[in-house]
Formats: C-alpha cells, structure tokens, sequence
C-alpha cells in the first residue's frame, strides 16, 4: 500500500480523500493527510485527518516514503496546479496520479499527476501529458493527444484525432469535433460545440446564454 498525502484544503481534495478511502482507486493508497502552503494553514486538521504545513513535510516523511496528489483545481486556467506540482518535482517529492476503478482508461502513454475521476472514458491510443484532471464522465477519445495541466469539466468530451495544448479548460457537456487542434490556454465553455482549430493561446468560447423568459408553466394541478 502506498502512502499518500493529498495537496490541497477544498472541495475537490475533500472528494479525492473520499474516493480513495472508499477504495474506489484503481491505485493501492492508504492516505496519510492532507498538506496546504503555509500561507494558507490555519489548522491543524482537516477533514478529521491530519493537516501538514508543505515546509514541514520533510520533518515527518522521507521523499522516497510518501507520494503527493495535488487536488488544485482550475483557477486562473489551472495555473495554481502548474506552480504547486512543479514546485514538488523540484523539492523531490514524488506526484501521484489517480484512477478511479470505474473509468475506461485504453492507454498506458501518461505522464505523472493526472487525475481521472469516476465514469471517465480515456481512448485507445491516446497521451496525457502530466497533471489533467478527468471529472466524471470526462471522455477523451482514440488517438487524442493532451499536453500538461487541462481540466475537463463533468460530461466534457473530446473526438477523435484531437491535439490538446496546455492548461486548457473544458467546461460541462462541452464538446469538440474530430481531428482538430486546440492550443495552449483554451477555454471552451460549458455547453460549447468547439468545430475548428484553435490557432491562437487564450481563446475564450462561450455558449449562447439561455435566455430568461416569462413563467408561463401552469400552477393548475395536474
């Protein structure tokens, strides 16, 4: 059993703590607590487990004996995850990667510290790069290609054929078309049908906003 601590005081680390304690991994962790920037310490629990200051996890576990699964999500296009996770490679941590025992995964070409909740679907022959994050029913189809650190929202899917950059967005039920490529910093809104290549960094896609009508619904009872 490997020993884990999880990065990050949230919602999404409360989740990944839950899951794993449940044995709900396809990975073998026994979770030691959780670990947050010193900055940001304010107890010394959380979650009825232990909460560790990130400067002093070296006072109470060896770089070879325990492994960290940074749980930080999207904010400022998941650049927060970017600095946490680099910042762990070059103390010498190890970064943990999580599976959940009912997604599909079709591929073994993945980096380090992704993220793959339950009911995601991940095709054949497609790579990850390090640090995604598959939520639930997340599907990135055959022969796609994710480059580091992109967050894929509940029911986000990508087609076939499809070359994903970094720290990419990917909102509820958005979906893209086949052999296209997107590049570094997309965010494609929640409902958004992406049908092109993303040339340019930093493309904004919103769906058409539904639009607030009169309350015409009967207060008759049926």
């Amino acid at each position: 059993m490997e020993r884990l601590l999880i990065f990050g005081c949230n919602d999404f680390a409360e989740l990944m703590c839950e899951n794993i304690c449940r044995g709900w991994s396809k990975q073998d962790y026994q979770v030691e607590g959780f670990v947050i920037d010193d900055v940001y310490y304010t107890d010394s629990t959380y979650c009825g487990n232990k909460l560790y200051r990130y400067s002093d996890m070296g006072n109470y576990f060896a770089h070879e004996e325990i492994s960290i699964l940074v749980c930080i999500g999207y904010s400022k296009m998941n650049l927060g995850r970017k600095k946490v996770f680099g910042r762990l490679v070059q103390d010498g941590w190890k970064v943990a990667s999580y599976f959940d025992k009912t997604a599909i995964v079709r591929t073994d070409d993945f980096g380090i510290g992704n993220i793959v909740c339950d009911g995601a679907n991940i095709g054949v022959k497609s790579k990850l790069g390090d640090g995604n994050i598959f939520y639930p029913s997340a599907v990135f189809a055959h022969h796609s290609v994710a480059g580091n650190f992109n967050f894929w929202a509940i029911s986000a899917s990508v087609a076939g054929h499809v070359v994903v950059g970094n720290r990419c967005f990917f909102g509820n039920n958005s979906s893209t078309r086949d052999n296209i490529s997107i590049e570094d910093e997309t965010l494609v809104g929640a409902g958004c049908y992406l049908d092109h290549t993303v040339e340019n960094a930093g493309h904004i896609y919103r769906a058409i906003a539904c639009e607030e009508k009169e309350n015409t619904i009967s207060s008759e009872v049926l």
